[in-house]
């Protein structure tokens, strides 16, 4: 007999489990439910008696793998943290006095950045499903937000800080490249408290006379060292920290997963 907070937490893994699977047809689910369900009990009748049980249920869905879902709203984090730096930036200019000269560049920049990116990743990302691929779509994003950034600079007025918007677009590209190699965002988040830092530096001190793009720089420097450890920590990080991808549908799911957890395919 199975105590009622460790049935509790195998039934609510399992409906999180069944919610994912949107791809899967109705047997599909039952037959991925049932044979997840027969691991928990199998783990449970062999460990009876060494651990709690709720201890027992947790660690075999660990090593299962958990489905990820996303709420709208965290979907949507990128989107807001980009226009409350934009505002950010709109209320220093309102202070130092210099006009729309840097938040508009950057509205245009990150927002068409952002376009791009996303037509790019939903065609020729998805019909290569290559990070080679995705590797091209990033610099793809960065000659056009240059171009972009040209034709500013040359004939609207000149920008103050273009290194900085660029520094914006690499959380904005890095994110989406580096998140179908490793599932924890605290890394890929890394990435954007250094452009918030760099930014905050460049706005407060890089404006024309002042030394701050000198400054600005060597923050820039000492991010793109974090950036390389932790590129080297990516190669040697656990199995369960990286993604792979399901030969059925193209979805990516945590290394250590034994179903995709969109259409329920059993993974090698």
């Amino acid at each position: 007999m199975v105590s009622k907070e460790a049935e509790k937490m195998m039934e609510d893994y399992l409906k999180k489990v069944e919610r994912s699977m949107t791809e899967a047809s109705k047997a599909k689910k039952q037959e991925v439910l049932k044979t997840l369900r027969a691991h928990i009990m199998d783990a449970l009748q062999d460990q009876k008696g060494k651990m709690p049980e709720t201890e027992i249920v947790k660690n075999t869905i660990k090593d299962l793998g958990m489905p990820k879902t996303e709420s709208l709203l965290q979907k949507l984090v990128p989107f807001i943290i980009l226009n409350i730096v934009g505002l950010f930036i709109i209320g220093v200019e309102a202070i130092a006095g210099r006009g729309y000269t840097f938040s508009v560049p950057y509205f245009v920049c990150v927002f068409s950045a952002v376009a791009v990116w996303e037509v790019w990743r939903h065609t020729i990302g998805e019909r290569f499903e290559n990070r080679r691929i995705d590797v091209i779509g990033f610099w793809l994003v960065y000659l056009v937000v240059i171009g972009e950034l040209f034709l500013i600079e040359h004939y609207i007025f000149p920008v103050m800080g273009p290194a900085t918007i660029m520094r914006v677009l690499e959380f904005v590209a890095l994110r989406e490249v580096l998140l179908g190699v490793v599932n924890p965002s605290i890394f890929v988040d890394l990435l954007l408290y250094q452009t918030l830092q760099s930014l905050l530096v460049e706005l407060l001190l890089g404006f024309p006379g002042t030394g701050g793009v000198k400054l600005t720089s060597t923050v820039a420097l000492i991010g793109g060292i974090i950036t390389v450890l932790m590129s080297g920590f990516l190669i040697l990080m656990p199995q369960e920290f990286q993604s792979k991808k399901c030969s059925n549908c193209g979805k990516e799911v945590e290394g250590n997963a034994k179903f995709c957890w969109s259409c329920g395919e059993e993974l090698s």
